[in-house]
């Protein structure tokens, strides 16, 4: 006996169709599901990262700025050491081979230089015992017979009090150079760079190089 098929095509079409059609709309929502779970994923790594990337910035801002520093001093260096030349040849004070040298075997890895002056001061260095000049009358005609003092100013920064220690320690132990005195000392910090700004003056003397 043969079945007959009651059910119209055009019904089975419609079937068809309705099932598509919510296969086709449940995929549609997973794939908003998945671009929502993406997107919120995106946002909160950038806010996490923004800070780290915001501070590698800055970082990058201040090796920048200090790689110009270097570029500035050793021009300023050049320029210091012509006028230093010109001041040792008119005044008598030390070389300019003796300060560079001095300088050079003073300074260690932890600090850098904004700025160097070499000043001859009005102060004359004490007589030495039995040079007083009997005819003269008062100190000021004695101590005038000595050479005047001249002192090495420098400023710059250093990234710990422990570094620039040993850079004062290192210049007291240059032959010709006494009485080191760090003048002054401030942190300077951020969240890029925490370093000590400083002002070191000495003593030096042309005439007692190798005499320590």
């Amino acid at each position: 006996m043969n079945s007959i098929d009651m059910i119209p095509q055009s019904y089975r079409e419609q079937l068809r169709v309705r099932l598509w059609g919510r296969n086709f709309l449940a995929a549609m929502g997973v794939l908003l599901l998945l671009i929502g779970a993406a997107k919120v994923g995106l946002v909160w790594t950038l806010s996490v990262q923004k800070p780290q990337l915001e501070k590698l910035q800055r970082g990058r801002q201040a090796v920048s700025a200090q790689l110009a520093q270097v570029e500035a001093l050793r021009a300023r260096k050049s320029e210091a050491e012509k006028n230093l030349a010109v001041l040792a040849t008119l005044r008598g004070g030390p070389p300019v081979e003796q300060l560079s040298a001095t300088i050079d075997h003073a300074i260690n890895n932890g600090v850098w230089f904004s700025e160097l002056q070499f000043v001859r001061s009005a102060e004359y260095a004490a007589p030495a015992p039995g040079n007083a000049d009997p005819a003269a009358s008062g100190g000021n005609a004695e101590a005038r017979t000595q050479p005047p003092l001249n002192q090495l100013e420098i400023r710059g920064q250093a990234h710990s009090h422990s570094a620039l220690a040993q850079f004062a320690k290192n210049l007291a132990a240059q032959p010709g150079t006494r009485n080191v005195r760090v003048v002054n000392t401030a942190r300077r910090g951020d969240s890029a760079l925490d370093v000590v700004q400083f002002e070191i003056a000495a003593v030096v003397n042309g005439a007692a190089g190798g005499a320590r």
